[in-house]
């Protein structure tokens, strides 16, 4: 099987969507049975770093210099030029880490992470409410395969795409070794941090609730608890009620910004909780990465977060925010139900090996 997949996700510091790919591809080559992999990335001003890649992958990419927007624009009307063109190679199968296709001769497969901007169109900027719903439907009308992050992601694509019921399947994503083996995680790279700390991993947007978290602080503060929170991840867009409880807060709140993923280990090992008050998630890997750590994890009452938490982590109902106050001051006074043990064992099933064996059965499929 000659399989291209897009790479592009990851041509810079990955988030999300990137992280998902690299661990997938990374996992895909280590299989016995691996297809022959053609890596595509197009960038005008960025060249991706081959570093990034496993050492037998790298004579596999191809990086084009053509602009990204121009490319997806080119993509997204026209379905045109295929990649087996820009690859110079007949595909089999191609791959997009995303729910917008990669045009192709061969069959085509994306993956669908979340659907918030159709659940949820007051969490998304104007761009995406406006385009990605009409961009979603011609994709998953056209591709030959839909892969799901998780069960969760794939009901509420099928409540409102019954069609795709036969071409989809739900593969959960992994946790890399680095959070599962302390001995192979990253070296205890220094950082002012306060001795103990609540965390937040991701991005702070509107989707991710930050402002419930930080009126909570609030409230415990009042009540005499003062307990530092470090958030690592950007600031994104929409921070007109986080800016000024940020502000309030002050010292209390440490951001770190944008963490590479070698620090999250430490930052999870160090962290009293991982603090996870989103209001919609495809998947959740930071309660996975934390119970993988062996630290607790106390986040919003979701299908997908349900799912990748089970009986481990703690939830609170986003419609009863006293349960999140209770949880933070039971934790920062010891006295939160927990057994690092049982957590790891859980986290320990999302294997990106059993990610990568799913997939690639997948694609016999989608190809047979």
């Amino acid at each position: 099987m000659h399989l291209a997949i897009d790479v592009r996700p990851f041509l810079s510091g990955s988030t999300g969507v990137g992280f998902y790919m690299q661990r997938l591809l990374s996992a895909l080559a280590e299989l016995p049975d691996h297809p022959t992999f053609h890596l595509f990335c197009a960038s005008f001003k960025e060249r991706f770093d081959p570093k990034r890649l496993p050492l037998s992958l790298r004579p596999q990419l191809v990086d084009r210099k053509i602009p990204a927007r121009l490319l997806n624009f080119i993509w997204h009307q026209l379905r045109f030029p295929p990649v087996d063109w820009l690859l110079g190679q007949q595909i089999d199968l191609a791959h997009s880490p995303t729910p917008l296709i990669l045009p192709s001769r061969g069959r085509q497969v994306i993956t669908v992470h979340d659907l918030f901007f159709l659940t949820h169109p007051e969490l998304t900027h104007s761009e995406m409410r406006r385009d990605y719903p009409r961009l979603l439907a011609a994709s998953l009308k056209t591709a030959d395969g839909i892969i799901c992050v998780s069960q969760a992601t794939r009901e509420t694509l099928l409540a409102r795409f019954p069609a795709c019921e036969n071409k989809s399947v739900a593969i959960p994503s992994g946790v890399g070794n680095e959070y599962l083996n302390p001995s192979t995680a990253a070296v205890d790279i220094p950082l002012d941090l306060p001795n103990r700390f609540l965390l937040f991993c991701g991005t702070v947007e509107p989707r991710k609730n930050l402002p419930l978290l930080l009126k909570t602080l609030l409230k415990l503060r009042r009540s005499h608890i003062a307990i530092p929170l470090v958030i690592a991840g950007s600031r994104g867009w929409g921070l007109e009620e986080y800016s000024p409880l940020r502000r309030e807060l002050g010292e209390q709140v440490t951001e770190l910004g944008y963490t590479p993923a070698e620090l999250l280990p430490m930052l999870y090992q160090k962290a009293e909780a991982l603090i996870l008050p989103s209001l919609d998630e495809g998947f959740g890997f930071p309660v996975l990465e934390a119970l993988a750590c062996g630290t607790p994890a106390i986040c919003s009452d979701i299908p997908a977060l349900r799912e990748v938490g089970g009986d481990q982590a703690h939830y609170f109902d986003l419609l009863k925010p006293n349960q999140l106050t209770e949880l933070l001051s039971a934790c920062w006074q010891g006295e939160l139900a927990f057994n690092q043990s049982t957590a790891r064992l859980h986290a320990a099933h999302f294997a990106w090996s059993e990610t990568a064996r799913s997939s690639l059965a997948f694609y016999h499929k989608v190809i047979s």
